[in-house]
């Protein structure tokens, strides 16, 4: 397996958990699964972790030649028989660097645009050439089989270039501890005029759009409240919104949080708001409120 980060990278997200997920029941099952990642302060070279074999070398940046120079050794094609590649933006590009089939998953074929959302000035020369690399995705990859995580996400794939027969959907689910801690939830009185976000938070997120809609609402709603779940290193910028817009008393930065507290504010919220650019279709953060939603209204026919 390659991915530019693991479920124990501090910037670890949505893909990171879904690719464990994938790994882990692999291991499960009797197979033998590495991955090869990059490292981060503190963490160690080589790992096991629910069954994956995680190797770790070079930073966010030199973990792509890093993990070519790999994928040219003997070691690689003598030992395993399958590559499955996370291809997150700026891919490997395992086919043209190895004999062994590779397997893919995109998330999105648009999230280069992603790109264009966080570049700075002095980051263009960087921005431009991984705008480049996620372009050629299609040509290098169109041969290989593709997992991608909704039809939407797979129709666009297919306008790409991608054989529909070549593109298999395997839609995020969600863990039995996240299912135990939405059977644990009881129903609260709704509308109760609370919001929440759960993401990541940078700027492509689209959370300064729900901010500056804030005063807006207030003027229907005074006492209007927005709860976000997440960390980025776009915090600093929101944070600043809210302050410069007057909104203090009406956002609420909850920062990482449990999966017990999760369940409960997502319980205790009216209405929950994705405003990304590119999620790559359905994603977990949309599925996990749905969840909850389901489970009070099958509670609602048992008790009708």
């Amino acid at each position: 397996m390659l991915n530019w980060r693991d479920v124990k990278n501090p910037n670890a997200g949505g893909s990171e958990i879904y690719l464990q997920e994938i790994g882990s029941r692999w291991a499960k099952w009797g197979h033998e699964v590495s991955l090869l990642s990059s490292t981060f302060a503190g963490a160690q070279k080589e790992e096991l972790i629910d069954g994956i074999n995680v190797h770790r070398m070079g930073n966010k940046f030199t973990i792509y030649p890093t993990t070519i120079r790999q994928l040219l050794a003997r070691q690689v094609s003598t030992n395993y028989d399958v590559i499955f590649e996370s291809i997150n933006t700026i891919p490997f590009f395992a086919p043209l660097f190895s004999k062994l089939p590779v397997v893919g998953e995109i998330y999105s074929i648009e999230n280069k645009s992603v790109l264009l959302h966080e570049m700075s000035l002095r980051m263009i020369p960087v921005t431009s050439i991984a705008y480049l690399l996620s372009s050629a995705i299609p040509s290098v990859y169109k041969r290989c089989e593709i997992t991608t995580i909704s039809n939407s996400s797979k129709s666009t794939l297919v306008n790409e270039g991608f054989g529909p027969d070549k593109v298999h959907v395997a839609y995020p689910g969600l863990s039995d501890s996240w299912v135990e801690n939405v059977m644990s939830q009881h129903w609260n009185e709704r509308p109760n005029n609370s919001i929440v976000y759960l993401g990541r938070l940078k700027r492509y997120k689209g959370v300064q759009d729900i901010l500056r809609a804030i005063p807006l609402i207030k003027r229907r709603i005074p006492n209007i409240k927005l709860r976000i779940i997440g960390k980025g290193d776009f915090e600093p910028i929101l944070r600043q919104i809210v302050s410069t817009t007057g909104i203090d008393q009406n956002v609420e930065f909850c920062g990482f949080v449990t999966e017990e507290e999760k369940a409960r504010i997502l319980n205790e919220s009216s209405l929950y708001i994705c405003t990304s650019r590119d999620e790559g279709g359905w994603t977990i953060a949309a599925v996990k409120p749905c969840q909850l939603e389901f489970q009070f209204w099958l509670q609602g026919l048992k008790s009708t």
